[in-house]
């Protein structure tokens, strides 16, 4: 039986593709925790990624994809992730 009718998440697509991007940014973050040896660069990099990607509220009037791509590049350059 397909779900597909039931799901209320428009754009299935860019959401796909949001939880993978959001999946594999955390995996990245969780490798720099692990091999950092600084604690206060750990609690740093936890309090940026809360606040940049939880408590900064997006813009309602804008696609939320787009925004969280803008974010997710930036938090990349921060941490050098790229």
């Amino acid at each position: 039986m397909k779900v597909g009718k039931w799901i209320d998440t428009p754009e299935p697509e860019k959401n796909d593709s949001f939880i993978a991007q959001w999946h594999y940014f955390l995996n990245e973050v969780e490798h720099v925790i692990k091999n950092a040896q600084d604690q206060k660069l750990v609690k740093n990099l936890n309090m940026y990624i809360l606040n940049r990607f939880y408590l900064k509220p997006y813009d309602p009037g804008m696609d939320f994809y787009e925004q969280f791509k803008e974010r997710l590049q930036e938090a990349k350059g921060i941490i050098k992730l790229d």
